[in-house]
């Protein structure tokens, strides 16, 4: 689950992308913290659902690059995943070294991942999946 300041931060960057975000993604975003700590987790969700979202911070690592460089070389999971695995590359790439918190968003399958730049606060990119099964 994420925690109180993480979430207020996330609903801070994205007031101006609520519009170009899928419809429960920003009816998500709008929720107060009391009203986000009683969703259900993820996996007692159900279809159509909103979940807790979660969040992590990490530094973007030169690991985590060659990984996403090694997985477009396979394109194992076909153009679609592999053109957004590029995007993902070609957002975090300058990043290298910075911390960034990844917020993930959840209406069951669907799942919405926010990377928010910690410092300056800013969001740096979002993705869409419309099954949370990659």
């Amino acid at each position: 689950m994420i925690d109180q300041e993480k979430w207020t931060l996330a609903q801070r960057v994205t007031r101006d992308l609520l519009q170009a975000l899928p419809k429960w993604a920003a009816e998500c975003l709008t929720l107060d913290w009391a009203q986000i700590a009683t969703l259900p987790r993820l996996d007692e969700a159900g279809t159509g659902s909103l979940a807790q979202p979660t969040a992590e911070t990490k530094e973007v690592s030169s690991q985590y690059l060659d990984h996403l460089r090694e997985q477009i070389e396979l394109g194992a999971r076909g153009p679609d995943w592999t053109s957004i695995l590029r995007r993902r590359l070609s957002t975090l790439e300058p990043l290298q070294g910075t911390p960034i918190l990844t917020v993930s968003l959840y209406s069951k399958p669907a799942v919405l991942t926010l990377r928010i730049q910690v410092g300056p606060e800013r969001v740096i990119g979002y993705e869409v999946l419309e099954s949370a099964s990659h």
